[in-house]
């Protein structure tokens, strides 16, 4: 089936009142016209949407995910996974969520939207889970996770007990039988190895898993990585040969594997850092069979770059200025040395009167100061706001992350921005 852009627009109308600019909305449309296409062919199984910020990721992809529980033959028990950076943007998505069934989904079918303009689906404080737990079957619904979910930490006395807890009963002996037989370091390895497993093979299918901001999951599943992908990959049906230890004493667990989820829509601004390899990276954490995984590096370098075009989209953000298109390359300008005349090997600006040197550190001082005082000790700076990165967890909002190696609790560019704030005190 080939769904046309006449017929999708009887089911969304991305811009009802107008609000947004109209080549956006528009653009918009089209991607999710174009993905739903995509991934309604049974041949294909991800789809990467790589849109500079502003340009609407997250109602693209909740606009394929409608249209894919719209024309599925699972509508009683369609269930879309979601994974988030972080416990804001759970409740962001839902709200978002809720916000486009209510004002951009047309039918009140009673398949993604009902008759009084709520969702189908549940998406209740019950589905938005701070950890890795069990999914109910019966219902459809959105299941939002956040990438520490995946973590498991091992800070409490009793944190193998409480995996325990969470496990149905007709896989708890097998992980209360591994508490015993799997101790210390490399046995709590195994232990967060086999309780994702177990969740797998108990676990509803997801008919469609959403990554946000995809870019976290680049060091994939090889070698030294985090708790979080090594999880979230069982989870997901992805079977390791270092796993023989769990397969041997446990030989009816391997073949009731199964991929977890039947299509994957991978999100983020920046899809890759160091190299086009890192797309299949974040492709091995989530797919137990892509066409990409364990080729050799050169060979699978090569065929990524051949294919890109046919599963990733990438939008950039264009302005009119004096009636031309500009891309953001075109019409930005970085001001680091004061060059606002844009002038070619401009010199540094400096500040020669030792009376405004003095106001303007003092404005940085107090700046800096109302940002950090107790009361606003959560304040964020501009687009800085936009990033979860940014954000670090408050006492009471512990994010149940562990790592390996490595301590996931504070960004990894956290340090950086700290160490640009406090280099204006001195």
């Amino acid at each position: 089936m080939i769904l046309s852009e006449q017929e999708a627009r009887k089911i969304i109308n991305l811009n009802p009142k107008v609000l947004i600019d109209v080549d956006i909305a528009e653009r918009q449309f089209e991607v999710i016209v174009k993905g739903f296409n995509h991934l309604n062919q049974s041949k294909n199984n991800f789809l990467y949407i790589a849109d500079e910020v502003g340009l609407g990721k997250t109602y693209v992809a909740l606009g394929i995910a409608s249209l894919l529980r719209h024309f599925s033959s699972n509508k009683e028990h369609y269930k879309d996974c979601i994974i988030v950076p972080k416990k804001n943007l759970q409740s962001k998505w839902r709200k978002e969520l809720r916000n486009f069934i209510s004002n951009n989904y047309l039918l009140e079918c009673n398949i993604v939207k009902t008759p009084l303009g709520t969702s189908v689906g549940l998406c209740e404080d019950e589905n938005i889970h701070p950890r890795l737990e069990y999914v109910d079957r019966e219902n459809p619904s959105y299941e939002i996770f956040r990438n520490s979910s995946f973590s498991i930490s091992a800070s409490s006395d009793d944190w193998k007990l409480k995996l325990l807890d969470q496990l149905p009963e007709s896989v708890a002996y097998i992980f209360k039988a591994a508490i015993k037989r799997f101790r210390y370091n490399e046995g709590e390895v195994m232990l967060r190895r086999l309780y994702a497993y177990l969740l797998n093979i108990t676990m509803p299918d997801f008919d469609l898993l959403i990554v946000d901001e995809a870019h976290n999951f680049k060091h994939g599943i090889e070698g030294d990585v985090s708790y979080r992908n090594q999880v979230v990959s069982r989870l997901m049906g992805v079977i390791y040969a270092e796993d023989e230890a769990i397969f041997n004493e446990f030989p009816e667990l391997k073949e009731k594997l199964k991929p977890l989820s039947g299509k994957v829509i991978l999100l983020s601004a920046t899809p890759l850092d160091n190299g086009v390899y890192e797309i299949a990276n974040q492709l091995d954490c989530f797919l137990p069979n892509h066409p990409y995984r364990n080729l050799e590096a050169e060979l699978k370098s090569k065929r990524l770059k051949a294919d890109l075009g046919t599963f990733m989209i990438r939008g950039v953000m264009n302005i009119k200025l004096s009636g031309e298109s500009m891309s953001r390359n075109r019409y930005r300008h970085e001001h680091r040395n004061g060059n606002v005349l844009k002038e070619i090997d401009a010199p540094v600006q400096t500040i020669s009167d030792p009376f405004d040197a003095a106001m303007i550190a003092m404005l940085q001082f107090k700046t800096l100061e109302q940002i950090n005082s107790s009361k606003n000790n959560s304040f964020e700076i501009g687009m800085l706001a936009g990033f979860e990165s940014f954000k670090i967890a408050e006492a009471n909002d512990k994010e149940f992350e562990d790592s390996n190696k490595r301590d996931q609790n504070q960004s990894v560019d956290a340090n950086v921005i700290s160490s640009i704030a406090n280099s204006y005190y001195r």
